[in-house]
């Protein structure tokens, strides 16, 4: 479990709070004072020879510490009246939400905004009523869906994992009601999640299909999906990368918009011309020219593209 622990936060920085709730594990169970040392050391080792290996790296450089790779805190450190800036986010993230959900759900957006908000609305009951028996499934789904409103930065794909807990949670809860239930009563409620089921299946190929006419005409999709901005970076990447590789040397540093994507094309050692920022702190880019100046001194740039 330590190393599962290491693994994972090396992989992907969120999971941090990993560490918060082994820690709360190892102290709730009746685990021996040897055991919690064992994983202890196991998740922390690795952490701490990455951290000195990568202060080592920007210590020697040309490498520097951009912008958005410092911790999450920092997206809500600075901000005046923080506390009460994040909470007036959270109405705005719901309805933004509401709105995203219920286009990918039908057609009519009045109609979809409905569908999503007895979805989302139920799912937050049901896994409040699961809490007390099931604890384990709840309580992580309603935790991680308070953190994912309250975060100042909002888009589809954070709540979407969000959603399979909620619906287990709602299905523990509802499930001894169901089961008392009459015959005709559960017929009636399967067929009626079946026809929801489908009214969303078939909704599918028109969201693909209008992001997909948006990308080839140019223009802001009706409604704003994912597959939309994949294209655009997909087809940007493409194109950015050939010029790269024709008209730079293989030991280049550019910086460039979508970066990672443009050195996984081209081998360049790339920079991002923008930076992922909250809008609870103060931007990088508040001062005219501050950023594209230390990006140059301090990684030693060679295009700006």
């Amino acid at each position: 479990a330590g190393a599962l622990v290491a693994a994972t936060i090396l992989v992907r920085s969120q999971a941090i709070v990993l560490l918060p709730a082994v820690a709360i594990a190892l102290l709730v169970r009746r685990y021996s004072l040897p055991e919690r040392l064992v994983v202890a050391v196991i998740v922390l080792v690795p952490l701490g020879a990455w951290h000195l290996y990568h202060s080592a790296l920007i210590e020697r450089g040309p490498v520097s510490r951009l912008p958005d790779e410092g911790p999450y805190i920092e997206w809500v450190q600075g901000a005046g009246a923080t506390l009460r800036a994040l909470l007036a986010g959270v109405g705005s993230n719901v309805l933004l939400y509401l709105t995203q959900f219920g286009d990918y759900l039908s057609g009519i957006s009045a109609l979809g905004k409905v569908e999503a908000a007895v979805i989302l609305g139920g799912g937050v009951a049901g896994a409040g009523f699961a809490a007390r028996r099931h604890p384990v499934l709840a309580l992580p789904a309603l935790g991680g869906l308070a953190m994912v409103l309250i975060w100042p930065f909002a888009q589809d794909r954070l709540l979407l994992p969000l959603l399979p807990f909620l619906g287990l949670a709602t299905c523990a809860a509802l499930s001894p009601t169901y089961q008392r239930a009459s015959l005709p009563t559960r017929r009636g409620i399967s067929l009626l999640l079946a026809a929801l089921i489908a009214m969303a299946l078939f909704r599918q190929p028109e969201v693909r299909k209008e992001g997909v006419a948006a990308t080839v005409e140019n223009r802001n999709p009706a409604f704003f999906t994912p597959g939309w901005p994949l294209l655009l970076n997909a087809r940007y990447i493409a194109a950015a990368s050939h010029w790269v590789r024709a008209n730079t040397s293989p030991t280049a540093r550019v910086m460039i918009d979508k970066h990672a994507g443009i050195y996984l094309y081209s081998g360049r050692a790339t920079v991002p011309a923008n930076v992922s920022e909250s809008p609870l702190v103060p931007s990088v880019f508040s001062i005219p020219g501050r950023y594209l100046a230390s990006r140059v001194l301090e990684d030693s740039i060679d295009f700006v593209i």
